[in-house]
């Protein structure tokens, strides 16, 4: 990924006007603190050492700048220092968000927090006009994925022909068309999913509702029934299954795994009679796509 420019807090890290400019002579967002572990194993000349995985991003920032006026130089310390302002003592530090925006115009996020206050170094001659003068910062992500901006949100996508076996005897068999739920990904890591259903009026769901993902055969599958206007969510990020706002986590099956995605994805659900669709109830599939 290229980026064109970054912000923080939905402001621009550097900035030109007519009287001073803020140039960026450093951005390092792939800076990644890992972490595995080695073991020596006794009796053996080698060692047991398990997969490194990235548990922090760093972002270090260095920038100068200079202008024909001490004033100007002030006031662009100043754009910095409210830029960067630190927390108060009651104020979350994590409430902070730098952005990356890539060449196709594509906003990355990553929620952070400063690890290295706002850093300045004056040269000799500062006092004169032509001088420059130099910053540096370090933010932290505890969470080094990039959450690509907005959310994508999937509905039902158009009818997809599916045959039936002949040896199908049930009612809603009648009907050969089917919606398949499709959710494309440009992910690079496996994606956290969030399903959410509301049967409509006069249908119900008969148990289990199955949700399956055509492509890697994983599934999850609840006990439960529900009837016209109940809401159902599977949420992947915090591992939850709730209807209607209750926790129903404990109701699902054997087998069953949290839906995530990568690259392309084909989604079935069915009930103990068959396919639902669009006729039955509205979904919505929501994700970001993330990359590391």
């Amino acid at each position: 990924m290229i980026w064109k420019y970054y912000e923080f807090n939905n402001s621009s890290i550097n900035k030109k006007c007519d009287d001073y400019e803020i140039f960026l002579t450093k951005v390092n967002w792939k800076n990644y603190k890992s972490s595995d572990s080695v073991e020596n194993l006794e009796g053996y000349h080698w060692v047991k050492a398990t997969p490194t995985f990235a548990r922090e991003r760093k972002i270090d920032i260095e920038w100068f700048f200079e202008s024909d006026s001490l004033s100007w130089k002030a006031i662009a310390m100043d754009y910095l220092e409210s830029l960067f302002a630190l927390p108060e003592e009651n104020e979350n530090p994590l409430n902070n968000t730098f952005t990356i925006i890539d060449e196709l115009d594509r906003r990355w996020n990553s929620v952070c927090k400063i690890k290295t206050p706002l850093e300045y170094e004056l040269e000799d001659d500062d006092y004169e006009v032509q001088s420059s003068r130099k910053f540096k910062i370090s933010l932290i992500a505890p969470d080094p994925r990039l959450l690509k901006q907005p959310i994508n949100i999937i509905t039902w996508n158009e009818w997809i022909f599916w045959w039936i076996k002949l040896n199908s005897t049930l009612p809603k068999a009648l009907n050969w068309y089917y919606n398949i739920l499709n959710a494309n990904t440009i992910s690079n890591i496996k994606t956290p999913l969030k399903i959410e259903l509301t049967v409509k009026e006069n249908k119900e769901i008969n148990p289990p509702l199955s949700i399956k993902n055509l492509t890697n055969n994983e599934f999850i599958i609840l006990n439960i029934s529900a009837n016209a206007w109940d809401k159902i969510e599977i949420n992947s990020q915090t591992k939850q299954c709730l209807k209607n706002w209750e926790d129903i986590s404990d109701l699902r099956e054997n087998g069953s795994v949290y839906p995530y995605i990568k690259w392309e994805n084909n989604f079935s659900i069915t009930d103990i009679d068959w396919w639902l669709s669009e006729n039955d109830f509205e979904i919505k599939l929501s994700y970001y796509d993330t990359i590391l």
